[in-house]
């Protein structure tokens, strides 16, 4: 008990173990931050890999503390080292007070001797593993180590240890849990001056209750299940493919099927296919397949066929970074294809946000019979972190303007598919349905869905027809969030909106306040929200991650405000920091304004 006193307390902490893609980093994480969530602590995780299956480095962050976290952390408590590689990368960010734990003699590498207050615990961590039953299980022995370092309930960690090995059988299992216990013995015995930060107490009433653990892929599939949607087809591409592996296992047992496609260009045309039969149905990609589906994305929007795409972001051009996190297809999402119609561009910031607007990227494709690209990123759908629980209670089914099998009975031969009408949208029918005759093609058209494309007329009415449709979006779509108040008005998008919100806070307590504007809709642009608080602000800084400001483009062409608008944007591959950002906007940051 003395000994735990004499640990500071940390409202918020940092843990990370690093080493060579097959080491079990990942597992181990995992089991680390589930361990912290089933103890009552919220929990966010941040991992790297890289684009090879065995061999490179890796790591896998876990943030815990007593609130809601949105955000990597800016330093680390502790680093479990597996490899000398893990020292040279991740050393350098422990934080005063903070331990590096490396295996035993095998790891020879230590941190720079100017790392104030940083210590170093060398732990035989492959030996006490094979004393366990199996030298393999170092990853899991760190985890007992960690959880003595930092406090954390080796009961919760036991029962992660548990359910991680569940499928394994019994002798799996108490093998593993053998392992934490021998880094628990150890460190009980060998490691008491390194206890210098423990975690805070956990809220007690949530340990050990259901709360969800989730990525930003999770609750998009989720979201995806909750609207109806019974097909999914996709070609798998990071950071994308774990929809598709959430989709596999579980739409089956709705009835509902998933593909694995040849290539991007047969996923978004077998979404296509379903929407135009009526089934709502969806796609997953990165930016290399959004290319690909760039022409028959102009396909949905010439037949107003509903389609939903998840476009999640990673660095390009070409096969770019596939493992690295940016934000630099924002234009490509808004403008890619050929000739002029309308789509839907929605923007998630946080986990229930992926989920609710995935759910309302249905309801959107077959109100206004056009595609809708969700605008994701590669740390916002592959984080985790803690949540309470989805609103599940928040989503509706829309399914548009559906032509009734009554009116299709009467209209007959004469059914119009594209008739014209004052918001653009005309009465759906689908291919069976009884009475209604009609066609549809990816020709330009008269509203019989007749190819025509010799009088001029006829073409200018179909392209206005189309083009009045995304003008009736704003009762159904939030277009921004605006918070705080003050002359600086930051402007950010997707998973970027964490940090900055944090960098915010702080600057907010040493008497600096800002106002921060949440972009929820990439596309139609929401000018009407967003000029006037370019307009108030004496000051505009848009954080975003690419080289070029594909954000404020957008901005400075839709809302104005030139000669008022800086950039901070980072396109290292890595997520922003709220440090990062808030030394930036103090103006004693790294990165030239542009």
């Amino acid at each position: 008990m003395q000994e735990r006193e004499a640990a500071a307390v940390t409202r918020d902490l940092a843990w990370l173990i690093g080493g060579r893609t097959g080491e079990g980093v990942d597992s181990a994480g995992e089991v680390f931050a589930r361990a912290a969530a089933h103890a009552g602590l919220e929990v966010h995780t941040f991992r790297l890999f890289p684009p090879i299956i065995k061999g490179g480095p890796t790591s896998y962050e876990v943030r815990i503390a007593d609130r809601p976290l949105y955000a990597r952390s800016d330093r680390l408590a502790c680093v479990v080292a597996l490899d000398d590689e893990t020292v040279t990368r991740h050393a350098p960010a422990l934080r005063p007070g903070g331990v590096l734990v490396v295996d035993g003699a095998k790891v020879k590498a230590r941190p720079d001797s100017t790392a104030a207050g940083v210590t170093c615990a060398p732990v035989p961590l492959s030996a006490l593993a094979q004393d366990a039953g199996d030298a393999i299980m170092k990853n899991i022995v760190a985890l007992g180590v960690s959880a003595h370092l930092l406090g954390l309930d080796v009961e919760a960690l036991r029962d992660a240890v548990r359910r991680r090995f569940a499928g394994k059988g019994g002798p799996v299992q108490e093998r593993n849990i053998e392992a934490v216990d021998a880094g628990w013995r150890y460190a009980a015995a060998h490691l008491a001056a390194f206890r210098t930060l423990r975690l805070p107490e956990p809220d007690r009433t949530r340990a050990g209750t259901s709360r969800y653990f989730l990525s930003g892929n999770d609750a998009i599939a989720m979201g995806a299940l909750a609207a109806g949607c019974r097909l999914y087809a996709s070609y798998p591409i990071t950071p994308a493919s774990d929809v598709l592996e959430w989709m596999a296992e579980h739409l089956p047992g709705v009835g509902g099927a998933a593909v694995q496609t040849e290539d991007e260009i047969a996923a978004l045309g077998i979404v296509i296919g379903a929407g135009y039969a009526g089934v709502r149905a969806m796609t997953a990609t990165s930016g290399p397949g959004l290319s690909l589906m760039t022409e028959t994305l102009g396909l949905a929007g010439m037949a107003e066929i509903p389609a939903v795409i998840v476009a999640a972001q990673r660095p390009g051009p070409s096969a770019g970074m596939p493992t690295k996190h940016e934000q630099s297809d924002f234009l490509q999402m808004v403008y890619a294809s050929h000739g002029e119609f309308p789509r839907i561009v929605l923007a998630p910031g946080a986990l229930e946000e992926c989920f609710l607007d995935t759910a309302l990227a249905f309801n959107l494709a077959e109100r206004f019979q056009c595609p809708v690209i969700i605008a994701a990123d590669q740390d916002l759908v592959l984080k985790k972190r803690t949540i309470a629980g989805l609103p599940l209670g928040d989503v509706r089914i829309d399914r548009g303007e559906r032509l009734a099998d009554a009116d299709a009975q009467a209209a007959g031969s004469t059914y119009r598919r594209y008739a014209l009408t004052a918001t653009g949208v005309s009465p759906r029918a689908v291919p069976g349905q009884p009475g209604a005759l009609f066609l549809s093609s990816g020709d330009a058209h008269d509203d019989r869905g007749v190819i025509d494309v010799e009088d001029p007329s006829v073409r200018r009415a179909m392209v206005e027809k189309r083009l009045r449709k995304t003008r009736h979006v704003w009762p159904h779509v939030t277009g921004t969030i605006a918070e705080g108040d003050g002359d600086l008005l930051v402007v950010s998008i997707g998973s970027t909106c964490g940090p900055v919100r944090e960098a915010l806070e702080r600057l907010g307590r040493d008497g600096l306040p800002a106002r921060f504007l949440q972009i929820r809709c990439l596309w139609p642009f929401p000018t009407h929200e967003v000029a006037p608080e370019v307009a108030r602000a004496r000051r505009v800084v848009v954080v975003e991650h690419n080289a070029t400001g594909q954000l404020a483009t957008l901005i400075l062409s839709h809302a104005g405000g030139h000669g008022k608008i800086e950039g901070i944007r980072k396109y290292d591959g890595l997520p922003f920091t709220p440090a990062e950002i808030e030394a930036e906007l103090r103006g004693d940051g790294s990165w030239p304004r542009r």
